[in-house]
């Protein structure tokens, strides 16, 4: 008995301990053969902001999140996890956890305050506090937890953003040697920072018998004026090696698009979207000219041939650790 009622007093104060978790219950965000992700909207609040203009712009938002786990799921994030797995030794004992996230929508990143894993008694059995920054970008865990959130403050479309169709834009598509290569943009990453659009690309190398021999996932920018280019970060995967750091030539330099290259289509495109959809691209900013703010918001042609089909199917994965 006194062991039952030890365990009934821990688990209330926990629950003291965090009332924007349990404040309203969980709104249902996606599920899949591993995971179920949901958020607390009552939770999400503003916690930082700057005055641009006289309008306060939100540059942190911290929510908290909740996150099923079936056996594959719960083995997956425990080998995921730095001594996870000396704590949690059978995956079928993790159940769920809570974290409270914290969201920098400028920069699009997130962290973890803290986190907290429960297992199916709903006793708490692990706990990390602040991970690392992370992008959120199409290969994140995370990437629902950080829309649903920012939608919240702004109510600009993250989430539909992120679900639409024509989420990605083809650049370019042309045989180079005796591959197909064909290069899509993600839409939900596009933000204008002075005259630099940054943007994260998918780049696909296809052989003559249609086989995947090449991936490219790269952080971009580019001048929107010159049209210059700048390669921030990415990971390149082949059918021999898998996936590994990519090497820029360039040494993160800008540098010009050769006249002839099909790449040279591609940056006329981003240059054409910044301007047709110039609300979306500057949404969030605080850097922004007081002259542009007064422009209204106008519904522009969309940029032509938008990509239709499901660009996550039959793309490798990166493993990305939470």
């Amino acid at each position: 008995m006194k062991k039952v009622l030890a365990v009934m007093v821990a688990f209330f104060a926990f629950a003291c301990f965090l009332p924007a978790a349990n404040a309203a219950g969980w709104y249902w965000l996606s599920s899949d053969a591993k995971y179920t992700k949901e958020f607390d909207p009552s939770s999400v609040v503003v916690t930082k902001a700057k005055n641009v203009n006289g309008k306060s712009i939100a540059t942190e938002i911290m929510v908290w999140t909740r996150t099923a786990y079936s056996y594959e799921g719960a083995k997956e994030t425990i080998k995921g996890y730095d001594n996870m797995g000396n704590v949690i030794k059978k995956p079928e004992n993790l159940a769920y956890s809570l974290a409270q996230a914290v969201i920098n929508p400028q920069e699009r990143t997130l962290y973890y305050k803290q986190e907290i894993f429960y297992n199916q008694k709903g006793e708490p059995i692990y706990n990390r506090d602040k991970g690392r920054v992370k992008e959120i970008n199409s290969q994140s865990f995370d990437e629902a937890f950080y829309a649903s959130a920012v939608d919240e403050v702004f109510r600009m479309g993250e989430m539909a953003r992120c679900k639409a169709k024509d989420r990605w834009i083809t650049l370019w598509t042309a045989p180079v040697a005796k591959e197909t290569v064909t290069v899509t943009a993600d839409t939900t990453t596009f933000r204008l920072r002075g005259d630099n659009l940054i943007f994260w690309e998918w780049e696909e190398h296809k052989d003559l018998n249609n086989k995947i021999t090449e991936i490219r996932f790269q952080k971009k920018r580019i001048n929107i004026k010159t049209q210059a280019v700048q390669l921030v970060s990415g990971r390149v995967w082949t059918d021999k090696k898998g996936w590994s750091n990519i090497s820029d030539p360039y040494e993160g330099r800008y540098h010009k698009i050769d006249a002839t290259s099909p790449a040279l289509k591609g940056a006329e495109r981003l240059v054409a979207y910044a301007k047709g959809y110039s609300v979306w691209v500057n949404r969030y900013r605080t850097d922004l000219p007081q002259e542009n703010k007064q422009e209204s918001a106008k519904t522009a042609e969309k940029p032509a041939a938008p990509v239709t089909a499901n660009q996550s199917k039959g793309k490798p994965q990166i493993s990305v650790k939470k």
